[in-house]
């Protein structure tokens, strides 16, 4: 039987410190389409993995699959567009190291909330929840989950909704200062 990386070649690879089993999903931009990551939120919950790490390289990480989930993971990434190997991120304009937490307007009525979250994971549920916005989240390289191009009231009821979860958009928090990010 093939091992789990050679089922899917750039996503699968095991940790050698820690033999644990590690999907990498690189992301575009660090742009994920909302159904994509409500997708991925499912299967997390699905394999009984325990979170999805943010990454600083516009990268996704899941620990901890099982070597006999590993088909079901890898077909669900797939069906939902993340199977591919990783992708070489490509820079985009103010995504360098400039915060991106908190309240922004665009001035046409739209908004982009920005936040962290503690050690840079997500629960299967907070993914889910942002999924379920329904616009695509972009993953900075602070590990800032950005929702950008929404109105005042889905945004107003976005913090509302994700704070109480652990979504922090304060950016005096602790954990959006640069030093969070190593």
């Amino acid at each position: 039987m093939s091992s789990p990386a050679d089922r899917s070649p750039g996503v699968f690879h095991r940790d050698p410190a820690t033999a644990v089993l590690v999907a990498r999903i690189g992301l575009i931009d660090g742009r994920i389409e909302a159904a994509a990551l409500t997708a991925l939120a499912d299967a997390v919950a699905d394999v009984g993995a325990d979170h999805i790490q943010l990454t600083a390289h516009h990268r996704l990480e899941v620990h901890g699959i099982a070597d006999r989930h590993v088909g079901e993971f890898g077909d669900r990434l797939a069906d939902a567009g993340l199977g591919a190997p990783l992708a070489v991120p490509v820079h985009r304009e103010g995504d360098g190291m400039d915060p991106q937490v908190g309240w922004f307007a665009h001035g046409d009525g739209l908004v982009r909330v920005g936040a962290v979250t503690a050690h840079g994971r997500l629960s299967a549920e907070q993914a889910k929840y942002a999924g379920a916005i329904g616009v695509p989240v972009t993953i900075t390289r602070r590990r800032e989950i950005v929702i950008d191009g929404i109105g005042e009231a889905v945004a107003d009821t976005v913090v509302r909704v994700l704070a109480p979860l652990g979504f922090i958009f304060d950016a005096n928090s602790e954990w959006a200062s640069p030093a969070a990010v190593d």
